[in-house]
């Protein structure tokens, strides 16, 4: 599984890293925003991916953990008020994302989901041999 993270890691970093090559250098918060954004979808869709080791995330089990369902959303709906709300975003220095960079980050968690996919589906071609 670390290989796989590590895979999904440097599409993401890829990604990122064309669309917006020099901001980081800029100490720009968008592009801290952005990143932010990009690790925290990462990481609600490798949860939901590792729930099984070969199994399909969009197999029918997909809605049979309904706490998994309900935290990622909870997730999701948290991570936008901390940039989205005037509020947290004084109190964590966090800026709204043009809708291109959320995106972007949003494209990053699908790769990972992805790049799990594939390795699941050839755990289970491997298997049947």
């Amino acid at each position: 599984m670390q290989r796989l993270y590590a895979r999904a890691a440097r599409i993401m970093k890829g990604r990122i890293s064309s669309q917006h090559e020099n901001a980081w250098q800029a100490e720009d918060p968008a592009w801290q925003t952005m990143l932010f954004t990009t690790l925290i979808f990462s990481q609600l869709a490798l949860a939901l991916e590792v729930r099984t080791e070969r199994r399909s995330l969009f197999s029918p089990s997909l809605f049979s953990n309904r706490a998994m369902l309900v935290s990622v959303f909870i997730g999701v709906a948290a991570h936008f008020a901390l940039i989205y709300l005037p509020v947290a975003q004084r109190i964590f220095g966090t800026v709204a994302l043009n809708p291109t960079d959320l995106l972007i980050s949003v494209s990053a968690a699908v790769a990972i989901i992805a790049v799990a996919e594939l390795w699941k589906w050839r755990l289970r071609a491997t298997a049947g041999r």
